[in-house]
């Protein structure tokens, strides 16, 4: 688990790095202003190109649109909605999220996939 954060505050962005499949996610984060994120999402960006990453990912509340707004101005896709992501102790109730996430480079077009894989990929015009 790799973790950025300011210094003097108890702002943070986590991730999980796995190497075996040269990735960034499982995301978790905590900012006191859009601009924070911002930047957070810069350096989350700038440390996956530096390990040369085909693929990362976010997942932002989906009760959060400035903070989903960030991520799409970052470049990122939006790729999914998961209901019930999370729960929120302090709420008792679980959270909906939507997952973004950022490419490079195209996907093999000799991947060998389930027809359902296939059929996801090309809804979302990978394929």
């Amino acid at each position: 688990e790799i973790c950025f954060r300011i210094e003097g505050s108890d702002a943070f962005f986590s991730f999980l790095y796995t190497p075996m499949v040269q990735s960034l996610e499982k995301t978790k984060y905590h900012v006191n202003s859009n601009e924070e994120l911002f930047v957070f999402g810069q350096e989350f960006i700038r440390y996956a190109r530096k390990l040369k990453l085909r693929y990362f990912e976010v997942v932002v509340k989906a009760y959060r649109p400035e903070h989903q707004r960030i991520f799409f101005d970052l470049g990122f896709n939006v790729n999914g909605y998961v209901p019930s992501w999370k729960f929120n102790k302090s709420e008792r109730k679980f959270e909906d999220y939507i997952l973004f996430n950022y490419n490079l480079g195209e996907i093999d077009p000799d991947i060998k996939l389930l027809e359902e894989g296939r059929m996801l990929l090309e809804k979302l015009g990978y394929m």
